[in-house]
Formats: C-alpha cells, structure tokens, sequence
C-alpha cells in the first residue's frame, strides 16, 4: 500500500474522451467484456484484446503436477498471418507478451515471452476461459476469494524463492518434491519421477549451472507451449553467462527486492510471478536434481523469521523449507554433566581462537 500511494500520478488531457469515442465507435468492446464477466468466454477478437490487456496478472502451468507460475502481461495485439487462397482469407493471431522472475545463479531477472493463441476456427464462437492456456486473475475489489488466497500464495512462494535462489542454502524437502538428474538417461526413457521420499538439500543454482544443470523441466515431459515457456529460461541464463564473459548489456531488468522499502523502485509486491523450480544437490539421494516449489497450504499463515544477516525471509513453500534443526541435541546426549562442560569449554575457546585470528 505504501508503494502505491508514492507512485506518481499521470494525467492525460482528453484520455478519457478519446477512450469513450472508441467505445461509442466500437460497441463490441463492450459485448466482449460482458461475455468474459458473465459468460466466462471470450471470442478471439476482439476479445482477447480485452481479456489480456498490459499489466493483467495471469496464471499458467508450464511445469508438471499442475504448479502455477505466475506472469504479468507486458503488452498484446493482433496481427496478420499467412494468406490462404483455397478461402480467400487472411488468419489473424493474437501476440501476448508476458514476463515472469527467474534466478540465473548471481541474482534474480524479470524475462518476457510471446506466447501466440491462432484465430479460433470457429470465429463465430466463443471459447471457454478455462480452454485458455493463461488464466487472468481478478485483481479488482470484488476479485474472487479463490483469486486473492491464489496470490497471496503466489507471493508467499516467491518470497521463499527470492531468499534462497541466489547464493547456497540448505533446505528440507517433502516426498515427491525433488527430481534427481542421473546421468544416461535418454529423452525416450521413462518419465523423470520425483523420489519418493523427503530429505535435505543444498539450493545452489549458480553452481548447479555450472554443473550443466539448468531449473527447468526435461522437454520429454512438456508439451510445445511448455517448451516454449522453459527455453525462455535457458536462454536467460545463456545470455547471462555469455554477458560475464564479453561484457555485452542483457536485453533484462534485475529483480530488486528490498523487503519493508516504501520506494517504488522496490520489486517485492512483484514476487508472486517467481519461477517455480530449483537446481540443488540432495544430500539424502546423493545426486544433483531439481527442486519444484509447491504452493504454501490455504489454511497456512505466512511466517518471516530473521536471519543472521537481518533480512526478513519467508518461512517456506508448501513441499519445502528451511531446516528445523534440534538446537537442544547437546543437552540430550547421554554423557556425564562435568564432561559435557569440558566439551562447551573446548568449544568456546576454539570459537574465540578464530575469532582473535579473524581481528588479526
């Protein structure tokens, strides 16, 4: 709330006649809008047009077991495409631009995307909303509740994935959360399943990428849009690495995430359109694979602890977090009180050792 009331203002003089001539000059704007709102269906033009109009929240599912990512619509249009002359018609297509957040191992990126939805072959019939490969949030007053607990649970995510996708952290994983990646296996083998059981992992993207071990699924698994959408994050990650090396600008912002900051330059209200998966090494499989993020439960309430470097983090997602270590193991042990004093003793001069050396 903060960060909207200090963005600035803009006025337009005319905008709003100019916007009213447009409706009064083309009533099937309004016609498509009804449709979406009542009907929840949408006609190809012009209502795609208005379904997914610059800066509308969306929804899609790039990744197997129905995982949402989260994207935001840059911008969108209509365009011509091949000429058939067997009907004497030109197919149109629509053009939608989205953009969602990814870590390419140093720090966190927004990357765009075209996604194009070809003329319906029917054009005198709508097609269903949930037909459609992105699904746009009602983002007004009146949204749904399922909408607003699916965003709030977007950004719950997004705010675990901004605090453990840069740098190595050591988590803890539910079953069925962690792909491994062994080596041998050919893109015709069985589907790539995720270990049946949990265990603790270390999140490294960075080197993981070094490793040749990219946070996107295999392409066996998806289908063309799919693809479309995880070479998206390949391509970043190249065009990164390449940048390091030659010096040449990215064509992408860097994700600012300053937690608590009352600026607009803050990108933290924007974390809900993270990408959902991870690269880490699972000490508990012994092998390199692939982290998916799951949706923190409905019922459970976001939780921020502080860290060690004070910065606020979020508690976790729905299949993984950080480890719950059992600080009171020592006064477990089963050994003699004044030994147990001895081992603190040694310990503690140990750590102010370092300590001195560290000063010096």
């Amino acid at each position: 709330q903060q960060q909207q009331q200090q963005q600035r203002v803009v006025s337009i003089d005319g905008l709003d006649d100019f916007l009213d001539t447009i409706e009064s000059v083309v009533p099937a704007l309004a016609v498509a809008r009804n449709e979406i709102d009542k009907f929840q269906s949408v006609s190809f033009y012009p209502g795609l047009g208005e379904l997914f109009r610059p800066g509308s929240q969306l929804v899609c599912y790039p990744l197997d077991g129905g995982t949402p990512l989260g994207c935001s619509c840059v911008q969108s249009w209509y365009a011509s495409s091949d000429y058939n002359p067997a009907t004497k018609r030109t197919k149109r297509r629509f053009v939608l631009v989205i953009e969602f957040i990814v870590s390419v191992g140093d720090e966190l990126v927004f990357v765009a995307m075209t996604d194009v939805y070809p003329e319906f072959h029917d054009t005198s019939r709508n097609l269903p909303l949930k037909d459609l490969s992105h699904r746009k949030l009602c983002c007004s007053e009146q949204q749904s509740l399922e909408d607003r607990s699916l965003l709030d649970r977007l950004q719950q995510r997004g705010e675990f994935y901004a605090s453990v996708a840069t740098q190595n952290h050591f988590l803890q994983y539910s079953p069925d959360s962690f792909v491994p990646i062994v080596k041998g296996w050919s893109s015709s083998s069985s589907r790539r399943r995720p270990l049946s059981k949990g265990g603790r992992v270390m999140v490294d993207v960075k080197r993981g990428i070094m490793e040749g071990h990219l946070p996107v699924p295999s392409s066996s698994n998806n289908n063309n849009n799919n693809n479309a959408t995880s070479d998206t994050v390949k391509e970043a990650i190249k065009l990164f690495e390449s940048s390091k090396r030659t010096g040449i600008p990215v064509p992408f912002r860097t994700c600012v995430v300053v937690v608590d900051d009352s600026s607009s330059s803050s990108d933290y209200s924007r974390l809900w359109m993270c990408w959902p998966m991870l690269v880490g090494f699972s000490f508990t499989a012994r092998v390199w694979g692939k982290l998916l993020l799951g949706l923190p439960q409905q019922q459970q309430q976001q939780q921020q602890t502080s860290s060690s470097c004070g910065r606020k983090k979020s508690s976790g997602a729905g299949n993984c977090g950080y480890i719950d270590f059992q600080t009171r193991a020592f006064d477990q042990l089963v050994l003699e009180e004044d030994k147990k004093e001895l081992i603190r003793a040694v310990a503690r001069s140990n750590n102010n050792n370092n300590n001195n050396n560290n000063d010096n």
